[in-house]
Order: C-alpha cells, then structure tokens, then sequence
C-alpha cells in the first residue's frame, strides 16, 4: 500500500467515524439530558440539605436482644436442626424456584380505585452499594424493605447506619448468610450453591437473623434468600424458624441487569399489593435511573401511588 492510499484509506475512515457519531448525537445528548433531568436535580445541594433533616430515629431505643453465651447459642441451633431434620425427613423435596409453595409474593389489599399501594422491597447482596438510589428514597419518604446480607453489612457500615437513622423509612430484614439459594439438597442457581443440609439451611437463616439484630436492635420479621430461589422443604422451616419468606411478583430490575426504560415501565405498571423486587447493590446498573424516570412520570401524571412496609399488612400476605 502506497503512502498515498493510506492517507486516503484513513481519511475515509474517519469521515465513516464522524458521521456514525453525528447519527448518535441525538442520542447521547438526550441520555445526558435525562441522567441530568432525574440524577442530578434530585441529589443536589438542596437534596442533600432536605435528606439530611429527616428527623432521626433513637436507633437503640427499641432495641430488644439479650446477650446469650454463644455456647448456648450453638446449642439452641443444633436442638433446631435436629428437630427440623426430624420433622422433614420424609418430605418431598421439589424443584428450588422462585414460586415454592409458602413464599409470599403479594399482599391481598381491598380495592382502591384513587390510590395504588405497592411494596418496595430492595436487596443489598454483596457487591455494592447505590447510595444515590437510598438518598432519592429518603428525600422522597419511600417506604422501603431492605433485604441485607451479613456479607453487605460488614461492608457498608456508613450505609447501614444512614438506613438506621431513617428507621422510619426503611425496616431492615435478613437476605442471608452467605447469600444462598434455601435449600435442602444444594440447588445451585445463577453458579451459587444452595444451602445443602438443614444444618446449612439454619445456618444461612440464623446467622443472618442474629447480625441484622445485633445491627438493628431488632431482630427481622422476613427472609429472602440469595437468589430468591427455595426449595419447599427450606420454605417450610424458615416458617418453623419464625419468619416469612418473602418472594415478590415484580422482578423490576432482573438482578440490576435491565435497562432504565425497562425497568421505568415495569414500575409503572406494578398493581395494587404488587411487591416490587429491586437491587441496592449495583450503583453502575441503571435500576436507579429507571426507578426514579418513573417516580417522576407519575408526579407529573398526578397518579397516586403509596409505598407501604411489609412489617404493617403481614395478616394479608397471599404465599404460592
């Protein structure tokens, strides 16, 4: 190749480059135009200011855990299992999915033609932490459930203490362990392995409970595994153990995998008594932005919408 078709074969390449980005233009510019519409209006000095003068909540003063020597702690967990074990022994184990029979997934609430109740309901697994999304709920009073595994508490002390100080928004529950598909016989989903003994299941279900309690001050009323998946005999011990798993039938964000414009429209088109299932964990995902697109369409489309606490309507919960 000459120096002459070269120079040639470059220059046709870039005028290629400049008219592909003039095609985007339009494009990107209305993407900037959004993130600075629904992202940075909301979060901010101003935001920052009103977030910050939610009045606070005495986090110890409801606090009700004793301490318990861990060897009597050990001892209460083994008579669990061995009773556990002894009770299911003989029960059919069926397929782990995300509709095993007793997982709640909606909330039975009489009909209201004016106004929506939903359930928001995010899980903060391991990773991350999207600190924008927590900060938009607090600026808006969103009542939230959060799901925490005790892997994300050790992680984001600030964040647990910032959800602490806003008690009256958000009540924090137990997503696990380890973050672990319940199970009885290791049921791997998404590459995770489940929990394989009921040992393990207690375990995954326990430890959590009792960090989220010494966390919080109080110990959590639900349980949501990793992955969300269980198998029937793992639903029906949780139940055993004294909480509620809670499922959702709003998958809103995929595990912080879809689109804002998905993700937007899955919100809006949530139900009354939906539970709405989102992730704290992924501040690079767009379930933020999506979440927020549609809070704001709503405000504009003067649509009513409440988001109520799980802790408030556990006697109209409607399980699989």
């Amino acid at each position: 190749m000459t120096p002459k078709n070269a120079i040639e074969k470059f220059a046709l390449s870039f005028a290629a480059c400049s008219l592909a980005l003039a095609a985007l233009s339009p494009f990107l510019r209305k993407q900037k135009v959004e993130e600075e519409l629904y992202l940075s209006a909301p979060l901010s000095e101003k935001f920052e200011a009103e977030a910050a003068q939610t009045p606070a909540v005495d986090t110890f003063s409801g606090r009700k855990r004793r301490y318990i020597p861990y060897t009597e702690v050990a001892k209460q967990r083994a008579e669990m299992v061995a009773q556990l074990t002894e009770r299911y022994k003989n029960a059919p184990i069926y397929d782990c999915s995300m509709q095993a029979k007793g997982i709640v997934h909606r909330v039975n609430l009489p009909p209201c033609d004016s106004c929506k109740t939903l359930f928001l309901t995010l899980d903060a697994c391991i990773s991350d932490l999207d600190s924008m999304l927590l900060k938009y709920l607090i600026y808006n009073k969103i009542n939230t459930s959060i799901f925490v595994t005790t892997r994300w508490i050790n992680s984001w002390p600030q964040a647990v203490q910032l959800l602490l100080t806003h008690r009256n928004i958000f009540e924090v529950e137990n997503h696990g362990w380890q973050h672990r598909p319940a199970s009885v016989n290791g049921c791997t989903q998404y590459k995770i392995r489940g929990t394989k003994s009921m040992a393990e299941l207690v375990a995954e279900v326990e430890i959590g409970a009792e960090i989220v309690e010494r966390t919080t001050g109080e110990p959590p009323l639900f349980f949501r595994s990793g992955t969300a998946f269980a198998d029937n005999v793992a639903v029906a011990a949780i139940g055993d153990m004294g909480y509620r798993f809670i499922g959702f039938s709003v998958a809103a964000d995929e595990g912080a995998t879809l689109p804002r414009h998905t993700v937007k429209q899955r919100i809006l088109a949530a139900q009354h008594g939906d539970i709405i299932l989102m992730h704290l964990n992924s501040k690079s995902s767009e379930t933020r932005l999506g979440f927020i697109m549609a809070m704001e369409e709503m405000k504009q489309k003067n649509v009513c919408v409440r988001f109520a606490k799980l802790r408030n309507f556990t006697d109209k919960f409607v399980a699989y």
